[in-house]
Parts: C-alpha cells; sequence; structure tokens
C-alpha cells in the first residue's frame, strides 16, 4: 500500500479558537545554535486540508533548513540566521522646485535601476542652463526633506513606544498590525499614503483575510495604522494640518464599542455549570504543578483582577488595613510592574473563601522561603518568567486555556478575562453602585461629581455586603482545600529544577559552549 512519504499532519496543531499552526521540533544538535526547541507558525486558517497543504510545504522548507545548519556546525563554517538589511541611503527623495514661470516636482526612487538618473536627466532638460538651486536670495525655490517609508517610521514607533506612553503589549501588537499594512501596501513613503490605500488594506481584512476579523478586530488593526501617522506627525514627517488618511474608516467609535453592536466580540462569562466544571476538585487538583495553578482561577473569580495584575503581585501587596486583609494593585516596588490604566490601581478585600482555603498561609510560606534562586524573588510567584508583550501572565494564561480544553469549555469568548465579566454581573446583581463597582473592577470612571467630591466605599462594606454575598461553584471546601505541605513541595522542585538550570549555563560557559536559553520570540520560517 502506498503511504505518503511526508505526512504533514504530524506537523499541525489546532488552537482553542480554531486556527490552524504548524509545529516542528528543532533536531537536539541545533537547539543551541538556534536558541529554541520548535519552530511553530500560524497558518491562517480554520480548514483541515488547507492546513495540510501549507504544512507539507513548510516541512520541505524547514527540512531543508535543518539540512543546510547540520552542515554549518559540522564543517564549522559561518552561518548566520537574521534578516537582510537595507542601507541607509535607500529612500525616495522629492523636490519641488518654482521659478517665475513653472513649478516642477520631481520623484525618485533610488532602490529602482535608472530612477535616479532618469531624474536627473528630466531635470537637466527642463533646465538646460542649470537647476536652480535654493538660495537666501531665491526664496522662492525649496529643497523638501525626503519622505521617510512606511518601514522606517514604524520602527521609530517600535523604539519610541508609540506616542502616549504605550504599555509594551500594546506596541507589540500595533507593531504587528502595521507590518502586516506595509506588507499589504507596500513599503512606501509615508506621504504617498492616501484614503484609498485604507481601503484597501480594510476590505482585505474584512473579506480576503484568512481567518476572517470581526469589525472590532478590523478597527483594532486601523487604530494601530492611525498611530503610525501620529508617529510621523510628531517627528514632523506628516504636515500637522493634513488629516491622517485613516480618518472616518473606523466603523464604531470608543463609546460605541462599549454600548453598540461591538459588545458582542467582548468575552463572555463562564456560566453556572461551567464553573462547576473549572472548580470540581477531582479536576482542578489533578496534575497541579505549580502554585499559580490553583490560586490564579480563584484570585479572578473572588477578586476580578487581570491576569497580569495577579501574577505580578508582590508579597508584600497582600497587606492588611484594620481587621480588613486586601490585595493592593499597583504598579510599585518593581520595575516590571504595570497597569493597563492608571484607574486599575486599587485596593480589593479579600473574599472569606480565599482565606478559608489557605491563600494567607500560602503568602507566608513564600515569605520565608528561599526564593533567590528565582530570577523575580520578590512575587508572590517567583518563578514565573517575564516578555514584554504579556509581562508575567504569558505562560499562565496559556495554560489555564488548555485546562478549559480539558473540562469541555471551548471556544474563544471564554478566557481567563471571563471571570472578570462573571464578577461584574454578580455586582450588578447586587446592586452595587456603577461608580464603586468601576472602582473594584479597576475601569475608569469619567464624571466631574466623581473626580472632585467622591470618596471610596469602606473596604469592609465591600468585603461583607457584596463580596462575601458572590454566588460561588457548588464545591466541597474541605475537598477543594490544599495543604501548606503541598505548596512548599510544589516550591521545592520548581527552585530544584531552576538551581540545575543555573549549574548547566555556568559550566557550559566555562567549556566555552553555547548555553540555551528559552527565546522570548520564536523563530518562524
Amino acid at each position: 500500500m502506498w503511504r505518503p512519504l511526508l505526512r504533514s499532519y504530524h506537523f499541525l496543531q489546532r488552537s482553542r479558537t480554531g486556527v490552524w499552526y504548524f509545529r516542528i521540533r528543532v533536531p537536539n544538535i541545533l537547539r543551541d545554535f538556534m536558541g529554541c526547541g520548535e519552530i511553530r507558525r500560524s497558518l491562517k486558517t480554520f480548514d483541515l486540508k488547507e492546513a495540510r497543504i501549507e504544512a507539507r510545504l513548510l516541512s520541505v522548507y524547514a527540512g531543508r533548513l535543518f539540512l543546510e545548519l547540520r552542515r554549518a556546525v559540522a564543517t564549522g563554517r559561518p552561518l548566520t540566521l537574521g534578516t537582510m538589511k537595507i542601507p541607509d541611503d535607500i529612500r525616495t527623495f522629492i523636490v519641488q522646485i518654482k521659478t517665475a514661470d513653472k513649478e516642477v516636482t520631481v520623484t525618485a526612487d533610488p532602490r529602482i535601476p535608472g530612477d535616479s538618473e532618469g531624474a536627473q536627466a528630466a531635470l537637466q532638460q527642463l533646465f538646460p542652463q542649470g537647476v536652480p538651486m535654493p538660495s537666501a536670495t531665491s526664496p522662492s525655490s525649496a529643497l523638501v526633506a525626503p519622505s521617510p517609508r512606511l518601514s522606517e517610521v514604524a520602527e521609530r514607533f517600535r523604539t519610541r513606544r508609540g506616542s502616549r506612553g504605550r504599555s509594551p503589549g500594546t506596541v507589540s501588537e500595533y507593531f504587528g498590525a502595521i507590518q502586516e499594512f506595509i506588507d499589504k501596501t507596500g513599503d512606501l513613503p509615508i506621504r504617498e499614503i492616501s484614503g484609498k490605500h485604507i481601503s484597501d488594506y480594510t476590505e482585505f481584512l474584512l473579506c480576503e483575510r484568512k481567518p476572517p476579523l470581526s469589525q472590532r478586530t478590523v478597527d483594532k488593526k486601523l487604530n494601530a495604522v492611525a498611530a503610525l501617522f501620529e508617529r510621523a506627525e510628531l517627528d514632523s514627517d506628516w504636515d500637522k494640518k493634513e488629516d491622517w488618511p485613516t480618518k472616518g474608516h473606523c466603523q464604531f467609535k470608543k463609546a460605541k464599542r462599549r454600548h453598540g453592536q461591538a459588545a458582542v466580540d467582548g468575552y463572555h462569562a463562564f456560566t453556572s455549570d461551567e464553573l462547576n466544571s473549572i472548580f470540581s476538585p477531582e479536576r482542578f487538583r489533578k496534575n497541579l504543578r505549580e502554585p499559580h495553578e490553583y490560586w490564579l482561577p480563584l484570585l479572578g473569580l473572588l477578586s476580578g483582577g487581570r491576569i497580569n495584575e495577579l501574577c505580578q503581585l508582590l508579597v508584600t501587596d497582600i497587606k492588611q488595613e484594620g481587621d480588613v486583609w486586601l490585595i493592593d494593585i499597583n504598579a510599585e516596588g518593581h520595575k516590571k510592574k504595570r497597569l493597563k490604566t492608571s484607574a486599575a490601581q486599587r485596593k480589593i478585600p479579600l473574599h472569606p473563601l480565599l482565606i478559608e482555603l489557605g491563600f494567607l498561609e500560602y503568602v507566608e510560606l513564600v515569605r520565608n522561603f528561599d526564593t533567590a534562586v528565582f530570577e523575580f524573588p520578590e512575587l508572590l510567584f517567583p518563578y514565573l518568567s517575564y516578555t514584554e508583550k504579556n509581562g508575567f501572565g504569558g505562560a499562565p494564561s496559556k495554560k489555564f486555556g488548555r485546562f478549559l480544553d480539558r473540562v469541555g469549555i471551548v471556544g474563544e469568548k471564554k478566557v481567563f478575562h471571563s471571570f472578570r465579566n462573571n464578577l461584574n454581573q454578580s455586582l450588578m446583581n447586587l446592586k452595587l453602585h456603577l461608580e464603586h463597582r468601576s472602582r473594584l473592577m479597576g475601569h475608569e470612571f469619567n464624571h466631574v461629581n466623581v473626580e472632585d467630591y467622591s470618596t471610596d466605599l469602606p473596604l469592609t462594606i465591600v468585603r461583607d455586603d457584596f463580596l462575601a454575598r458572590l454566588p460561588l461553584p457548588k464545591v466541597d471546601v474541605s475537598v477543594l482545600r490544599m495543604s501548606r505541605d503541598d505548596f512548599q513541595s510544589m516550591l521545592q522542585k520548581l527552585a530544584n529544577a531552576r538551581r540545575k538550570q543555573l549549574a548547566h549555563e555556568v559550566a557550559a560557559s566555562q567549556q566555552g559552549q553555547p548555553v540555551m536559553r528559552v527565546r522570548k520570540r520564536i523563530p518562524s520560517i
């Protein structure tokens, strides 16, 4: 029986949103050289047949890549993986010349063979006696500064974090959308971009792109492109008197997104049955290896904290004021901590169930544990890793998504953030005023009366009259609870693994061998 030489489905993985991914393991001999254990790339399709064809092509490409690298490693000849760099002097220039009887504009692109020479020949034909150059006595003629290309402005946007102090995650997301716009439109000078380019890109996103995007996602991408023109305007590469080409192309403004059709694109709250499935002791406690796998879902349900807010908590952020234990959400005490907005800084009383389950005992355990071996010893979960894009919450978010898949809760609308929807809806049902609910959730609430005259609701009232009355999953607390020894054993195993990793790195560096480290970004092919 004939069998295909390449079984492409071995390289396929389906995400919980239904998109197919290509994955292939890097051979052991090449892992130190490439700095990763696998290569992963989105195939941007929901169709299995289409994904198999793409995966087959990529597997051939990856095989050839690995073969070349093996030869390079075996022979010792130099070989580096990287992107081609465009020389700095390659850019479009525009010359505008005005005289008493004529006005001429000449545009040339040095990357097009013969373009610069042709522009010079045209100027010589128009001005046989010589091209008039700008001078103090001839203010009518002017040499216009070159218009930077989209890629140049995009790089400035990335390195300067936009213009509004955007978070690294937002900048990374925007930069990806900007790169997609450049790929679709071409790396044109930014002054040549018009509303037609934006319309064509919008049409591509809505009708041609796979997988298809919602209008809300399209608007986010258009906002990213608008940030490119904002950057150009700040750098004097765009006339402030001219509107950006993106003007009028977003279907939903920010206020309309909150109340209109775009609201259906947000995350959905868990149902009561789904919460019972998540916190079912036989499922929830199964195969736990790290303390955050146990505490983060409980904290999300009972505090409404965003996943990165909870992952970046310091031990000192769990404190007592009067007779109320609370979680202090802030951006202080560690240079890697960050908040979504200024309104996200708040204090959340600990739910009585968290105390009953031993959360304060875990905090005390970490406080007294030797966490110096970890990279971030001050954290409540000191073993977590950090990335510029996702902060400390990247890996825990993905792990929780895989847990939801295992318990049968699938779909892109049900994620860790859904716990916030549950808490917000419960507080609404308990008639907590919008102002205080917004403060507890870390949402902005702009009103002059609130800003000038309002005071915070006492923490005891928030705890006893609202949080303590939240509807809870139907679970046996005595079975759900884990002991201090369980968490100490987890931390000890993590610390031992970290010490082993550090010892390996020291030994490898002393022998002059490359040290394999976890990359922040898996290379694509």
